[in-house]
């Protein structure tokens, strides 16, 4: 039987080993972008970033169908129930592969009607965007159908495994930058391949993994029509969540498509990409805390689960913060060094991305909360509702003339209502939530800790330059963020804790 164990530091173990992960993985992400973006040109690497970005539209319930299986999954793990744990397994895996072929189905009709008739791509790329396009849809297909197993790695809390797996699919990626280099033949093509080649590889090993280690990912049928409907509610309304998402951010990138072209496509590609590495850092602690935060609430150990909630909130933040910073403060010199050709309006959207990340990041740990109930129904209609407002904002910026970076201040400002809105329902779902105490404890510390952090390195930024600018500002930025969190954004149990753990680890 699996033995439930709740502990924060727990939480903290295993938020460092992901943390290790992110750190390699970003620095072969950010080595490989700039390889693949210097063989593709500007115009292939935003053709990719679209057709792709669209194909992923499609798959906006993804994320949906993990979350899903993992919650019930550490549920039952909760309870101690391994029998009940592969059942849910078992029905994951019907729902994730049929789900996976009404995808492809959808997307290789209407989707590449859309392609061929709608995308402003440039006529004679439009068979290899086609290619593309097909090669995407087979990786989303391989993609879905290796969710489940992802979903079991972080709900047994296997996060060594699950970042050597993270590292391994950065390794691929390096690997197809270099296979760039010396192809000779078309290379938006041929990377579109490769890249559908190492997504299936890494599925591969995730459920060659997880096959031999958990009783609980061996594969058989079941069925059961009330586990079946619990599920499908959860996917359902966890889904419409992530299709806000998908609305507003591939959405957008085809708004930016139809009225200014795509080489915009590229700068918008090159900013995301940045943001996902810093949004991968933010998310570290909550897939750390969401396995302990279901497992609490199956046994309704409440204290626990609301202690968890208000320190992952402010840790996200404040790890973000330390790098997000820095970024901003140097994003022209990072660009101009990472890339031989920095497309146009690439600074202004990073800098505006890497602030809707750091407010974004504050959504995490409260979705976790609502997940662990089960009962998404308020917090997705009401939330999807603010957050959809983006794209018509967005659409009306464009059309009357504003320059593209106004559709990020129209982000910024409505996820800011976005979370009002979501602390509101959880109130309404938790009656037991003190939303005092979360704007006392979680979100006054965070404001002042962002007012105070900045100063600093921003006064130090108007005397240096060039590389000497990158290392002073980001020394003096993380030595002023660290001393605005601790003094200023922890509490007193929260600094005695982090000292303890400190000591313990260093031998003190």
């Amino acid at each position: 039987m699996y033995k439930v164990k709740l502990s924060n530091k727990s939480i903290l173990k295993n938020t460092m080993l992901l943390y290790i992960r992110m750190g390699l993985v970003l620095l072969v992400t950010l080595y490989s972008s700039r390889i693949i973006l210097q063989e593709l040109g500007v115009v292939d690497f935003g053709i990719y970033n679209l057709v792709a970005g669209f194909v992923i539209m499609f798959f906006f319930f993804g994320s949906s169908l993990s979350n899903s299986a993992q919650r019930f999954l550490n549920y039952q793990y909760g309870l101690g129930d391994e029998v009940e744990a592969n059942h849910v397994f078992n029905m994951a895996c019907f729902n994730f592969f049929a789900m996976s072929v009404i995808v492809v189905v959808i997307l290789e009709t209407l989707g590449l009607w859309f392609i061929n008739n709608k995308l402003v791509i440039p006529i004679e790329r439009l068979p290899a965007a086609n290619l593309v396009f097909h090669f995407s849809v087979l990786s989303v297909f391989f993609t879905i159908n290796s969710y489940i197993y992802d979903a079991v790695i972080i709900a047994r809390e296997r996060m060594q495994v699950y970042a050597y797996v993270g590292i391994l699919e950065a390794v691929g990626r390096l690997i197809i930058a270099y296979v760039l280099i010396i192809s000779s033949h078309d290379k938006l093509v041929h990377y579109a391949f490769l890249y559908m080649v190492v997504t299936l590889l890494v599925g591969l090993v995730k459920m060659i993994y997880c096959s031999k280690n958990f009783t609980e990912s061996k594969i058989s049928f079941y069925w059961n029509s009330d586990l079946f409907k619990q599920m499908f509610s959860f996917i359902g309304w966890n889904a419409f969540t992530a299709l806000t998402e998908a609305i507003n951010q591939q959405g957008i990138s085809v708004l930016l498509n139809i009225f200014m072209g795509p080489t915009i496509n590229a700068a918008r590609g090159i900013s995301y990409q940045i943001s996902n590495a810093l949004l991968s850092f933010s998310q570290n602690i909550y897939t750390a805390a969401r396995p302990q935060m279901v497992k609490a609430y199956a046994v309704r150990d409440m204290t626990f689960f609301f202690k968890t909630i208000n320190l992952s909130s402010k840790f996200t933040y404040y790890l973000l913060m330390l790098l997000a910073i820095p970024l901003i403060l140097n994003i022209d010199f990072i660009l101009n060094t990472w890339l031989t050709v920095v497309p146009k309006y690439t600074s202004g959207f990073s800098i505006l991305i890497i602030i809707y990340t750091l407010v974004d990041s504050l959504k995490n740990p409260l979705w976790a909360a609502v997940q662990s109930v089960g009962n998404l129904k308020g917090y997705s209609l009401l939330g999807g509702i603010v957050f959809l407002m983006n794209f018509p904002v967005a659409y009306i910026f464009l059309a009357i003339g504003f320059p593209p970076q106004s559709v990020y201040f129209g982000y910024i400002i409505v996820r800011l209502v976005y979370l009002y809105v979501i602390l509101r329902v959880i109130k309404k779902l938790l009656p037991e939530f003190d939303l005092k105490n979360y704007m006392h404890i979680v979100i006054a510390p965070i404001i002042f800790v962002t007012m105070l952090a900045p100063i600093a390195p921003l006064t130090v930024s108007f005397f240096v330059e060039g590389v000497m600018a990158l290392i002073v500002v980001s020394v003096v930025s993380t030595l002023s963020s660290i001393l605005a969190i601790y003094f200023v954004g922890l509490s007193r149990e929260e600094q005695v804790y982090i000292c303890s753990f400190l000591e313990k680890k260093l031998g003190y």
